[in-house]
């Protein structure tokens, strides 16, 4: 079956009349789509960036966190106390650390995520994290080398 382009009262005009044209650009608005998209193209690699950032510096923190565990029991094992009152009745079973500490670091996580790109307080907070948790590992390291 052909198709033909009927024209008339019955069948309106032509298809290609039926729909507005876009008007020509002009070289100012191509420079303008030029100017935005790069924009965006930095914009983007921004975000991809801070997103690296603070994801390496949350598996960090979970590498230290799990050290601490490791670190920690290894020290009870050996006759010791845990110092800090707060994980006392945690460390009573296996899991409850794992437990507590995961649910602490899906916390943080959430919060890095909700901070704005251009806030360094994410950023500020996980250093301060690292340093406190490094300085947890290596107190325990020190009691395993001196036992």
């Amino acid at each position: 079956m052909a198709l033909s382009l009927r024209t008339g009262p019955r069948y309106g005009p032509p298809m290609a009349q039926r729909y507005a044209r876009l008007p020509a650009r002009s070289n100012l608005d191509h420079a303008e789509v030029h100017r935005s998209t790069r924009h965006l193209h930095g914009v983007a690699s921004h975000i991809e960036l801070v997103v690296r950032d603070r994801s390496f510096r949350m598996w960090t923190l979970l590498t230290l966190n799990a050290l601490d565990i490791v670190t920690t029991l290894a020290i009870l094992s050996l006759g010791g106390t845990e110092s800090n009152p707060a994980m006392v009745s945690v460390m009573e079973r296996w899991w409850t650390p794992i437990l507590v500490k995961g649910g602490v670091l899906a916390l943080m996580w959430m919060v890095v995520l909700r901070t704005p790109l251009r806030s360094k307080v994410a950023e500020v907070g996980l250093v301060l994290a690292w340093v406190f948790y490094a300085g947890v590992v290596l107190w325990n390291t020190l009691l395993l080398i001196n036992h």
